[in-house]
């Protein structure tokens, strides 16, 4: 074997500053992630990332668990460690959020305003005379919607604070080289601002001036700049407000206040801090799906050289008859609003992933110009004085995927032919094929390299059909989550690691761990690919209600599949139905049906004539 083959068979691990991006999407996202970080820390990829950006619910699970491996334990290396984190976070997706904050936020207040408003009724039998019926009953809702408006985002952020971090600042996720004991990546939480639309970044990279920003836009005239740089406001941002910040998902809950971001930039002049805190007192920050869902621009950003994209938002899904209301709340399908609101996601999405592509490009153009150019020097000193783009390689964990290893699936070959004069440059695809002596041969960048037959992996197991498709509709939302949800999401993203690494980036992978799936929750450990029937169909039939936001819609349509499946295991419905045919067979045959018809239309004329 030579050299160079000896080089492609070696895991030479991926590219190095690497990147690690969990999108947004609720709890639906943080199950998904919490089985594609399990699978990466067992493959040994986890503790080669070096930098992490979360978004939404992405936010959740990054800072959650980046909080334990910095102030908690290694989950890293210690299998224990890791277990209890996971156990935690999934006892905390089973609580939910959205639940607890309605009690208070809203439900409590609504229960207030009405027994004070039945309370001044009743003691004045005169009030009802004096205020409209219509009044007394419609301001109640009115002022615990007020009170949802005003405080449903900082109880979000303190439920945040008592689950998972604990009084943290952003400062605290990385602590000096002298005190980290454990490995961990650079964390970086994304949000959106509502003041101008600039990408909000908490992390201990840089501060923010905002000041200054203010002066430079006041200075360059009535017409804003098209392009704003990224904002990195405060370390001293307190986490759980950095995580609310970046999950405030517009429409359900109200834009955060962060004037506490700008805490460093309380320092100088007088004038200067009054200036500071004048601004920053109308500063607000929305969900960071709105900016970029991915979290895909702030690792370009750093130059890193290879990124992993966990993508759980799903792709959009096409619809026969949209609606043409613009709000529509019954229903699977959304009004002319919402649907044109996922449109747009939906192509920021794809804006996201181009990027990838472009700069991956340009950087293969720049090394292979680097490489043929080299004894030019003043070409090669031009080259080395721009900013060129350092990714090398990209892969992305999709949620909606359909990614398969199975031979029935395999994409056809193509004509190699137009080929033949390519020589060392470098292909776009990997092809593998068998000949009659039984091996196979693997094209890879333009280099063949032969192994057995008998050496091919496996294709890693994944979830059925009917399942996967279903797990893609499941809401993204944070309220309770139940062990079946969970336990998919984490399964389908565990194992989707396996099926994108290995066919596109095999070297990446530093330690030969077996795909073994199991939770430290025993209700969760569900062996979703061999599946029985009757399982199966339980499942479906659970999933499929998954959709739904109302926690009663869902448990009411749950309860009656499942009285529908014990009937039909009884054969009651059975019974019941051909007791039906039987009794409609013999009144046909006895000719009662006729003889009503008959008693019905004499009645119908007597009537008639009588008018």
């Amino acid at each position: 074997m030579t050299r160079e083959m000896e080089s492609l068979n070696k895991k030479s691990g991926a590219p190095s500053p690497l990147g690690l991006a969990l999108s947004g999407g609720g709890f639906r996202a943080a199950a998904f992630h919490l089985g594609v970080l399990k699978r990466l820390r067992e493959l040994g990829i986890l503790e080669k990332v070096s930098f992490l950006s979360t978004v939404s619910g992405g936010s959740i699970l990054g800072a959650a668990w980046t909080y334990w491996q910095i102030l908690r334990g290694d989950t890293i290396n210690d299998l224990t460690e890791w277990n209890a984190f996971e156990k935690h976070f999934v006892d905390v997706m089973r609580r939910g959020f959205r639940g607890r904050i309605f009690w208070r936020a809203f439900f409590l207040p609504l229960v207030f305003f009405y027994t004070t408003m039945l309370s001044i009724t009743f003691l004045d039998p005169l009030a009802s005379a004096k205020w409209p019926v219509t009044i007394i009953y419609s301001v109640p809702p009115l002022m615990a919607y007020l009170i949802w408006h005003y405080r449903a985002s900082s109880h979000l952020a303190r439920l945040y604070d008592r689950e998972f971090f604990h009084g943290a600042r952003i400062s605290h996720m990385r602590p000096e080289p002298k005190s980290n004991k454990y490995s961990c990546p650079q964390l970086i939480i994304n949000a959106t601002g509502l003041n101008a639309g600039e990408h909000l970044v908490f992390s201990n990279i840089k501060g923010f001036d905002l000041v200054a920003s203010f002066l430079r836009d006041l200075l360059s005239g009535a017409r804003p700049p098209r392009a704003r740089e990224p904002v990195y406001l405060s370390r001293e941002a307190s986490v759980a407000d950095a995580v609310a910040a970046s999950s405030a998902l517009p429409g359900v809950f109200a834009p955060l206040r962060i004037p506490w971001a700008f805490a460093e930039a309380y320092k100088g002049s007088f004038l200067r801090k009054l200036m500071h805190k004048v601004l920053s007192r109308h500063y607000l920050a929305v969900d960071g799906g709105v900016f970029d869902n991915q979290g895909i621009q702030v690792l370009l950003n750093e130059n890193c050289a290879s990124i992993i994209v966990s993508d759980a938002a799903a792709a959009l899904k096409h619809e026969n008859r949209p609606r043409t209301w613009q709000f529509w709340p019954f229903g699977n399908r959304k009004g002319v609003l919402f649907r044109s609101q996922d449109i747009v996601f939906e192509r920021v999405r794809e804006l996201g992933y181009q990027l990838l592509k472009t700069h991956q490009a340009l950087f293969r153009s720049f090394k292979a110009l680097s490489e043929h150019m080299a004894p030019n020097e003043r070409i090669l000193a031009h080259l080395q004085n721009w900013s060129r783009p350092k990714l090398e390689s990209y892969l992305a964990i999709d949620l909606g995927s359909d990614f398969d290893l199975a031979p029935d699936c395999a994409p056809k070959l193509p004509d190699l032919g137009q080929f033949a004069s390519i020589g060392s440059v470098e292909l776009s695809y990997r092809i593998r094929m068998e000949t009659v002596t039984g091996v196979t041969h693997e094209v890879t960048g333009g280099l063949t390299r032969s192994r057995p037959k008998d050496d091919l992996p496996l294709a890693p197991p994944r979830l059925p059909d009917s399942i996967r498709h279903l797990v893609r509709t499941i809401r993204t939302d944070l309220d309770r989550f139940s062990p079946i949800e969970i336990s998919a999401l984490i399964f389908h993203g565990y194992t989707l690691v396996d099926h994108h690494i290995s066919e596109n980036h095999p070297n990446w992978i530093a330690k030969d761990a077996p795909l073994n799936f199991s939770l430290s929750r025993t209700e969760l450990n569900v062996d979703w690919a061999n599946l029985t029937e009757p399982t199966r169909t339980l499942y479906v039939d659970h999933l499929r209600a998954s959709r739904s936001r109302v926690f009663l819609w869902r448990l009411a349509q749950r309860i009656l599949k499942e009285l529908i499946r014990r009937v039909s295991a009884l054969g009651m419905w059975r019974l019941a139905h051909g007791t039906l045919k039987k009794l409609a067979a013999w009144i046909s045959y006895l000719g009662l049906w006729k003889f009503a018809q008959k008693v019905w239309n004499k009645v119908a004329r007597w009537v008639s004539a009588r008018g």
